[in-house]
């Protein structure tokens, strides 16, 4: 099911991404759509996880190579912000009520699943002993 943010409705069948009232069922960067906490987690940090072996991947580029070491702690800077900022959105949507509040779980979700992309490198690196 999708939810209209701005209509605090659901939207059982949306037309071109849109309500019946024209509204874009996008908030900021994600869509919408309802989803459980589960699926919301592993959603997030898999597109983490994604980016990170991109990221890994460039490694092969010269041009890349000189500022992997920030590149990478820029990445974790920004999974921590997007996980504090999913976290907040899904505090105003369970505060808000009505349709909206459908979409909280999916916010608690990502804001775990970037947490634990935030989290895993460091938990790794100390097992590995470095």
């Amino acid at each position: 099911m999708w939810v209209c943010t701005k209509c605090n409705a659901v939207v059982a069948t949306p037309v071109n991404g849109k309500c019946p009232r024209g509204h874009v069922l996008y908030d900021r960067f994600f869509p919408t759509k309802e989803m459980s906490f589960l699926s919301a987690t592993l959603w997030a940090f898999g597109l983490c996880v994604a980016f990170c072996v991109l990221l890994v991947w460039s490694q092969r580029f010269p041009w890349v190579t000189d500022q992997f070491g920030q590149i990478s702690e820029m990445a974790l800077l920004g999974f921590a912000i997007l996980s504090i900022m999913s976290f907040l959105r899904g505090l105003k949507w369970r505060r808000q009520r009505g349709a909206v509040a459908r979409l909280a779980p999916r916010a608690f979700g990502t804001a775990l699943g970037c947490a634990l992309a935030v989290v895993a490198p460091l938990i790794i690196n100390a097992f590995r002993g470095e």
